[in-house]
């Protein structure tokens, strides 16, 4: 190649050298013609072939590491001394190394040069600047709207979600959260790619100067809405260790839609086939996600077979059981509660017939004259016999009444387990989310390694 960076600047420069440094690297030979190059230039050759006119060759070698081996090989020439530049530094180090007798060691009042109570005033200062931006708050505005009117939406659906009775009360809130993370999450991941496909090529010069990625606030800052929002119109104030999962999570989940934006922009030539991409992942995701996809039966397994299970199965396994020893419980405690009652009202159905069996007997006394006293006392006979009879009835009776109330009772335990284990099941969910994220991360990790 005969002068490859001539006419160009240093940035072009760097990536057309970036691209020969490349093709190095697969095992193949590169020889470049190379005119003034830059210091950055010049270390990027491996080896350097150095004539003059005439075709004298001056040095032909390595050039290692800050091309020590080219500046060894000259120092090494009979008769070549060192620079007085050179000398008088080495010199001038030399001197400035040794403390002068009775000198002392710096000190500073202070260890930071500005003091504690100012940091809250540049902090707010940040915000201020940040918030002057009229994108800043136009995008501000309609994310509260948008959030605020989702939430209203679902208000409907999910309203008595902070008192989980039944499974369609937890399947209600979860269809509520993963609905509002999907449709903001895509929502960031579409909009992120105007932004940096615009500004490309500030992205591409901090991520070379190893700046502090300033999209970090906005993502900390986006969430904000989503957690007011639905702590106050879905009910979903709990303890204090849960909200902060909450707000872990929708903080993670709305990062990782916005940095795949910014990564399939990155990796596509234009914003528009950008687009095409995030819109085929998002699809996937929300195939894979979105619904519970039950494994097939394996069948028996044989001794010497050892099955290997992802994480992604065992959550899925891990929530499918939890789901339905839920399932079980509740049938259970429905199926007691209507033996229980079904007993009870037929022993208030003997107790009404034996009732009307005692005014019956009444009605005959009263229809009886004095001369009758024998058939009186016969009937007397009879209704004593009846009430020995309404006597178990009635025993029978108050006892099926506290066996009502202990099935009560058990059915108030069962509430109780059910209500643990929904919170179990939100933490196995929990857990679910927190391992779907390493593994994107690592993917992620992978795919910039290649990259």
């Amino acid at each position: 190649m005969d002068e490859p960076t001539s006419g160009l600047d240093a940035r072009a420069a760097a990536v057309v050298m970036r691209t020969v440094r490349n093709t190095v690297d697969t095992g193949r030979t590169v020889v470049c013609t190379i005119h003034q190059p830059s210091i950055d230039i010049f270390e990027a050759f491996d080896e350097l072939l150095l004539m003059k006119r005439g075709g004298q060759v001056i040095y032909a070698g390595p050039l290692s590491r800050h091309s020590h081996k080219l500046v060894e090989y000259f120092e090494a020439v009979p008769g070549t001394d060192l620079s007085v530049l050179l000398r008088g530094n080495q010199e001038l180090i030399k001197e400035l190394s040794t403390p002068p007798p009775g000198s002392k060691d710096l000190y500073f009042p202070t260890k930071y040069s500005k003091l504690y109570n100012t940091m809250p005033g540049l902090f707010l200062e940040t915000i201020l600047v940040i918030l002057e931006d009229h994108n800043n708050s136009t995008v501000s505005a309609s994310l509260c709207q948008l959030s605020l009117l989702f939430c209203l939406v679902l208000y409907s659906g999910v309203k008595e979600t902070n008192c989980i009775q039944k499974q369609q009360d937890l399947m209600n809130l979860h269809g509520a959260t993963y609905a509002a993370l999907l449709f903001r999450g895509a929502a960031n991941a579409i909009t992120v790619t105007y932004v940096v496909a615009v500004e490309r090529t500030v992205s591409l010069t901090q991520k070379s100067s190893w700046n502090v990625a300033i999209e970090a606030i906005y993502f900390s800052a986006k969430p904000l809405y989503i957690l007011f929002f639905y702590t106050q119109l879905l009910g979903m104030i709990g303890k204090a260790e849960k909200f902060l999962y909450f707000a872990y999570f929708i903080l993670m989940s709305f990062t990782y839609f916005s940095m795949d934006g910014m990564m399939a922009v990155a990796q596509t030539p234009v914003q528009q086939i950008a687009a095409i991409v995030m819109s085929f992942f998002l699809s996937l995701w929300n195939l894979s996600s979105g619904f519970i996809i039950p494994r097939p039966n394996p069948g028996v397994i044989s001794t010497n077979e050892i099955p290997v299970k992802d994480d992604k199965e065992e959550d899925e396994e891990m929530s499918t059981s939890a789901l339905g020893m839920f399932r079980a419980k509740e049938e259970e405690i429905e199926r007691k509660k209507m033996e229980m009652k079904d007993k009870v009202q037929a022993q208030l159905g003997r107790v009404e017939e034996a009732t009307k069996r005692l005014a019956e007997i009444r009605e005959e006394l009263e229809a009886l004259t004095d001369p009758l006293r024998k058939e009186v006392s016969m009937v007397r006979k009879r209704i004593d016999t009846v009430n020995r009879e309404l006597k178990p009835l009635g025993q029978t009776c108050q006892k099926k009444e506290r066996e009502y109330k202990e099935a009560v009772e058990a059915f108030n335990e069962k509430n109780k387990e059910k209500a643990q284990l929904v919170s179990k099941l939100m933490e196995l969910v929990g857990e679910s989310e927190r391992l779907r994220l390493k593994k994107l991360d690592e993917l992620s990790k992978n795919i910039e390694t290649f990259r």
